[in-house]
């Protein structure tokens, strides 16, 4: 399977790579969907870290750091982030702490496989508050992981955008994020 993706560069880091060019993607198989909160197979992990940006990133030495989030307040049991203005989706709409609970709201009424390994058991409570640029999740009990699952390295905590959210069948072919790069349609695995 190969996948072409134009990279966008959206993300505003240190040393961050220049915007344009193609980078192609050959896959031991297809991909399953292209919805980061309903993925199940390894194929489609290695694609929506590319196309979905997450609130923050995990280094591998453990470290958080931000991404859509510029900064958060983590509890035992809730973590309220304050959003970067700057973030838009790849369409051009702009990433809102709204927009980040409808998103992740859908994971949950979706009853997401990844949802209580990346956010612990519920019941779970999201709210936003524009003006002020936050978002915060709630547990009902403390889970020691819950900022890290935000920034998963899978690519499971990525936003979906608002065309996303609200046609979620085309999440199957076509993301719907903020991610890096823009996917192109797959040439499917010859059998």
């Amino acid at each position: 399977v190969a996948l072409a993706m134009s990279a966008g560069c959206r993300a505003k880091e240190p040393g961050a790579g220049q915007a344009g060019g193609t980078v192609t993607l050959r896959l031991s198989g297809d991909w399953d969907t292209l919805d980061p909160q309903l993925y199940v197979n390894v194929n489609s992990s290695r694609l929506l870290v590319w196309v979905y940006d997450q609130l923050t990133y995990n280094e591998m030495n453990g470290d958080v750091k931000p991404a859509l989030a510029k900064s958060w307040k983590a509890e035992p049991d809730s973590v309220t982030f304050t959003l970067r203005d700057d973030a838009t989706c790849a369409d051009g709409t702009r990433i809102t702490p709204s927009l980040v609970q409808r998103s992740f709201q859908r994971m949950i009424d979706a009853k997401s496989p990844n949802l209580d390994r990346l956010f612990g058991p519920g019941p779970h409570t999201l709210s936003s508050d524009d003006a002020a640029g936050t978002f915060t999740w709630k547990v009902e009990k403390p889970f020691g992981g819950l900022l890290w699952g935000f920034g998963d390295f899978y690519g499971l905590a990525g936003v979906v955008c608002t065309s996303g959210i609200s046609n979620p069948a085309a999440l199957k072919e076509r993301p719907a994020g903020s991610g890096r790069s823009r996917h192109t349609p797959r040439v499917p695995a010859r059998r």
